[in-house]
């Protein structure tokens, strides 16, 4: 492919050590340590891997950071095919876990495409506004939300609404940063929660997507629902709801007793009660933050917030200087 970009002078590793910005290796690297402290104590032999993906990740990175950007754009619709078709094989061939088809089995390495996919949507996003001035106009986004709704509709086939989701705000945040006007994204907002019914009506009712769906919203039926039998002059109930019976909460509300028994500084290294983080499906996956709650408790929750606030801070300066 021919670059639409002037040529560059080739980096070496003493451009690397200058690129090494203490404001975002600083806090990206004690996040890390955060989260393998947090995996340890919810499966502490899933640590030893956990740290050798960290090192793959570390070194992928530094020869990434080695490559001019405008080389890494050039590779940014062939890595948006690629990721594309890997989200197409998965539902082909793909591993089924846990009611979803994400994972591509090589051997004893898994790979999952959509993590592939954030990082493609994001070049070929960055090189698709690059010189263009027509995504400030409302017809003009349709092409940004085109090359968006692909890989994000291959993910929700898979089905991973979370995932799925990430590309919405990574989209948002580009085009506005990009010059967006506010107004046009705020109408296809509101277009899109307008949709939501729809969307949520045509989720089979079996599906646990849609379960988990319903159990985020439960609290707002429960209340619906009392606030109905209390018009109709009903006692207030003090056994599970109708509304509790029928979704299925458990995980929720585990996860809330969780992070509420951390109380403010967390459990001690001599606390003897158990962990109840330990009743948390997939604790360490999904769900590690109700393990980092428990054990740091409101403190070491407000530390975790500081770091990602730091770390998006320091992002932000250095996009800002460029």
């Amino acid at each position: 492919m021919t670059s639409d970009f002037a040529p560059t002078r080739a980096t070496g590793p003493l451009d690397l050590v200058k690129k090494l910005d203490a404001r975002v290796v600083v806090p990206a690297l004690l996040l890390v340590a955060v989260g393998l402290c947090s995996i340890g104590a919810a499966q502490h032999e899933l640590v030893a891997a956990q740290l050798r993906w960290c090192g793959i990740g570390f070194l992928i990175t530094c020869v990434a950071m080695l490559v001019p950007y405008r080389r890494l754009l050039d590779l940014a619709w062939p890595l948006w095919v690629a990721s594309t078709v890997m989200l197409v094989v998965v539902l082909l061939f793909g591993d089924a876990r846990n009611g979803a088809t994400r994972w591509l089995q090589f051997g004893k390495i898994g790979l999952q495409p959509s993590e592939f996919a954030k990082v493609a949507q994001v070049l070929v996003m960055a090189r698709y506004i690059r010189f263009r001035r027509d995504h400030r106009t409302f017809r003009g986004l349709f092409v940004p939300f085109l090359i968006t709704f692909v890989p994000m509709a291959l993910i929700l086939m898979q089905p991973d609404l979370g995932t799925a989701a990430m590309l919405v705000p990574m989209l948002f945040a580009m085009l506005w940063a990009a010059g967006a006007r506010t107004k046009h994204l705020l109408a296809v907002v509101a277009l899109a929660v307008a949709a939501l019914p729809a969307l949520y009506s045509a989720m089979p009712a079996e599906h646990y997507q849609r379960q988990r769906v319903d159990a985020f919203l439960a609290p707002v039926f429960r209340a619906l629902h009392d606030a109905k039998k209390d018009d109709a002059g009903s006692p207030t109930e003090t056994k599970p709801s109708a509304v509790s019976k029928k979704h299925d909460t458990f995980q929720r509300d585990e996860a809330e007793a969780a992070v509420a028994t951390g109380g403010l500084a967390g459990h001690s290294v001599t606390d003897e009660s158990p962990a109840q983080y330990g009743r948390v499906p997939e604790s360490w996956t999904d769900f590690v933050f109700v393990v980092h709650a428990e054990e740091w408790g409101f403190a070491g929750v407000l530390l975790l917030f500081a770091l990602w606030a730091a770390l998006l801070g320091g992002l932000t300066l250095i996009a800002s200087e460029l």
